[in-house]
């Protein structure tokens, strides 16, 4: 039991630091890993400072790639998503918004390529698509730590290269990540036990991230976009039937 327990905490860590540095979206299945040794609610806590030593790797090594001023037209969006993400986590079984999150990923998914072949420049940019997807991210990492395919979709909208692309994310999540760890305290999901067990699967998370540095720069920017929405779709898709 022990054994099954830690290789699955040490290969959520893997999975996190890869994804935060080399892959991004590849998190998405971190959460349905860590549920099979934890119960749903109690994974959102526990998942949330694995993510925030992923999100320090990733600024390590990517931090000056970082384009503030989409992150700062994001920010209106994502802090009004955030304060009915939290209103929501505490009063309501977010459970029952899983599916409505899965189903408005893959409405973005299909968007970000529509937009892709009509070549829709000017949708990115226009304040609708950057508030309502600054509100949505907001919202889903609050509830249930899935705005990683949302924020994806933001980004590859943007058109940003590989590493601008993971740079702005990744102070994007650790704000984000940050912002909440309050919130789950209070909530009683971020315990002394649960941090315990966040620092005994660091180890995967260093691994993760640093086969992430490795391989970024041999990963085809083609590649590297259609993994990022095929991802994202499986995100959805796990949200609605998982």
């Amino acid at each position: 039991m022990d054994y099954w327990f830690w290789s699955i905490g040490l290969l959520v860590g893997a999975v996190v630091g890869f994804s935060k540095c080399g892959l991004p979206g590849l998190g998405i299945i971190s959460v349905p890993l860590l549920i099979l040794i934890f119960d749903a609610k109690a994974a959102v806590g526990v998942i949330t400072p694995i993510f925030i030593c992923g999100d320090i790797m990733s600024l390590i090594r990517y931090r000056q790639h970082a384009d503030w001023s989409k992150l700062w037209r994001l920010s209106p969006g994502l802090l009004i998503g955030m304060i009915i993400g939290g209103f929501v986590f505490l009063h309501i079984n977010s459970s029952v918004l899983r599916p409505l999150l899965g189903i408005l990923i893959l409405l973005l998914v299909v968007m970000q390529v529509i937009t892709s072949k009509l070549k829709m420049d000017d949708v990115p940019d226009h304040p609708a698509f950057v508030w309502s997807m600054g509100g949505a991210a907001g919202f889903a990492t609050t509830v249930g730590n899935v705005a990683g395919p949302i924020m994806s979709i933001y980004l590859l909208a943007v058109r940003f290269s590989k590493e601008k692309f993971i740079g702005t994310g990744a102070w994007y999540y650790f704000i984000i990540n940050c912002m909440k760890v309050p919130l789950y305290v209070f909530a009683g999901e971020i315990t002394f036990e649960t941090l315990r067990f966040n620092v005994c699967v660091v180890p995967g998370i260093i691994g993760g991230a640093l086969l992430g540095w490795w391989l970024l720069p041999y990963i085809s920017r083609r590649i590297f976009d259609h993994a990022v929405l095929v991802l994202a779709a499986v995100g959805g898709l796990w949200l609605i039937f998982g």
